[in-house]
């Protein structure tokens, strides 16, 4: 039923992040705000703008959703993930915090933590950080991918060969998105921009969600005036 809000959210997600086509996405969500300007529709629309690096407009969103529902942990990390993309370090960890004070096992901010301290140029906090992580914290490979990014800042090459390894071995599991993504930043952090780039037109080429975030992601600044990254990301916005 195309007049359901539910209905129109998700054709702007099923557009936005399995066909990254964001005219569709946009329009599904504009009216998904017009039949119920809703928190979970406001989010939605602010998830979009973030992803496009459009974000003003994207924390506007974020704060129309939170003056509904002031205390959802999803809300608050996201808006902390919003200043986290804006490198608004030190003001997006309040929020991580917050978000994690309300829903302890609430897997999002766990992984900014670490990666602020990377940015922060605090690589030895970072590895504690990440190796004292119980092996759940944050799903996904959150651990194996944080330490390894943290032994590539630190300079440990053999240390970072080996976790290498361990990632790319998640690349024949159902984890072979994440393993991805950590296997482009730490690629990208280790200099190795001619390796990152191929691992990234892979997941274009299997047309994963991750590659969305590495238009906008902190980490992946170093790549983003070489001519090759622009190539494979401009198609795409």
């Amino acid at each position: 039923d195309e007049n359901l809000p539910d209905c129109q959210r998700n054709l702007s997600w099923i557009c936005g992040w399995q066909n990254w086509d964001f005219e569709g996405a946009y329009r599904h969500i504009v009216k998904a705000i017009e039949m119920r300007p809703s928190e979970i529709n406001y989010l939605s629309m602010s998830n979009l703008l973030s992803v496009e690096g459009k974000f003003d407009a994207a924390l506007n969103f974020v704060d129309k959703a939170l003056q509904l529902d002031p205390f959802s942990p999803i809300l608050i990390h996201f808006k902390g993930f919003i200043l986290y993309l804006e490198e608004q370090y030190e003001k997006a960890i309040p929020y991580f915090e917050k978000s994690l004070s309300l829903k302890p096992d609430f897997p999002f901010p766990v992984l900014y933590f670490g990666e602020i301290l990377l940015l922060q140029g605090k690589p030895s906090e970072a590895l504690t950080y990440f190796e004292n992580l119980p092996e759940n914290k944050g799903g996904g490979l959150t651990k194996l991918g944080g330490t390894t990014l943290a032994y590539a800042a630190i300079g440990d090459e053999p240390k970072t060969e080996e976790y290498i390894g361990k990632l790319e071995a998640m690349l024949e599991t159902d984890a072979v998105g994440s393993a991805m993504q950590f296997l482009i930043l730490v690629k990208t952090r280790m200099g190795k921009y001619d390796e990152a780039l191929t691992i990234l037109e892979q997941a274009i080429a299997y047309k994963l969600p991750l590659v969305l975030l590495m238009h906008t992601e902190p980490l992946m600044k170093p790549l983003r005036d070489h001519p090759r990254f622009q190539e494979l990301m401009n198609p795409i916005f």
